[in-house]
């Protein structure tokens, strides 16, 4: 066998290896987008979803998500809110290992805890 024939070889080995490990935790991307939504809507202040996205990378999932908050709460019970969904999200949605979450403003009003 040549050199060439080898190294062309071992890269389609590699490569199926990367594909079979990137693979591990691949889910459906609708079923990962609607475990996302279920595990922010968890927490009571947060009134809605609207937007979801995923972005499959070798070997984690990571998720963008916008959540609607009562326009009225101050900025750091915004910030803490969006930082329990995000842990919301990783311990509930396996294969989701890093979050993004974004806060809206809506008019609906948020229980005083």
């Amino acid at each position: 066998m040549s050199h060439f024939q080898n190294r062309r070889k071992r890269s389609f080995l590699g490569h199926k290896i990367k594909d079979f490990v990137g693979r591990r935790f691949w889910r459906p991307e609708n079923q990962i987008i609607d475990d996302t939504k279920k595990a922010a809507l968890v927490l009571e202040c947060v009134k809605g979803v609207p937007n979801v996205k995923v972005n499959n990378r070798d070997p984690y999932v990571s998720a963008e998500l916008h959540i609607e908050l009562n326009k009225d709460l101050k900025l750091e019970k915004s910030h803490k809110i969006a930082h329990e969904v995000e842990q919301s999200v990783i311990n509930n949605v396996e294969s989701v290992q890093m979050v993004r979450v974004h806060t809206c403003p809506t008019e609906v009003m948020c229980k005083k805890k």
